[in-house]
């Protein structure tokens, strides 16, 4: 993982929570609507190749680590 400060980290996880169902992980479908619903301009297929990028095990979502390494790179 890349080195960040707590602070970073805490400020993405808070991200990461504002936009989880409370599952633990990430889908296409949840990024794409938390991105629309703050007005951003993003497409369904933005938001899966945005998984499919940052998705390092290959399970379909993204969890708090791959989020974390996602926007941290």
């Amino acid at each position: 993982m890349p080195k960040l400060s707590e602070k970073a980290k805490q400020a993405i996880l808070t991200v990461f929570n504002e936009i989880d169902n409370g599952d633990g992980k990430l889908t296409a479908d949840e990024l794409f609507r938390y991105l629309n619903k703050n007005n951003d301009p993003f497409t369904t297929d933005e938001a899966k190749a945005f998984i499919t990028v940052f998705d390092k095990d290959k399970n379909g979502t993204i969890d708090r680590e791959e989020f974390i390494n996602a926007l941290a790179s």
